[in-house]
């Protein structure tokens, strides 16, 4: 992810970002991070986006208990109002997803 976006978020807010990062599901919430500056963003996949082959495969595959995948994430940039993860972007498309190896002992 570009922790440029995150640093300096206020300015993206509303805007179309692309971002690169680890995605992982916790619950029913999906995240992108970024181990560089411990940045996270929400990621909101609605139906009109899940209709699209590369967000719904993507959704599946980090969907899955423990899944972790590296990819390419475009959509709008936004404030979410959580404490946690107070930005996020509503998923247009993904791109280059990699899956990653389970962490060792985890």
């Amino acid at each position: 992810m570009s922790c440029s976006v995150v640093g300096t978020a206020q300015r993206y807010v509303g805007t179309t970002v692309t971002v690169r990062g680890v995605a992982s599901t916790e619950g029913k919430v999906t995240t992108l991070s970024d181990t560089q500056c411990a940045a996270s963003l929400s990621l909101s996949m609605d139906d009109n986006a899940s209709k699209k082959r590369d967000v719904s495969a993507f959704r599946r595959t980090v969907g899955e208990k423990g899944v972790k995948a590296d990819a390419t994430v475009f959509g709008r940039f936004k404030a979410t109002g959580d404490a946690k993860a107070p930005y996020g972007i509503d998923v247009y498309s993904v791109r280059d997803v990699n899956e990653l190896p389970a962490a060792e002992g985890g």
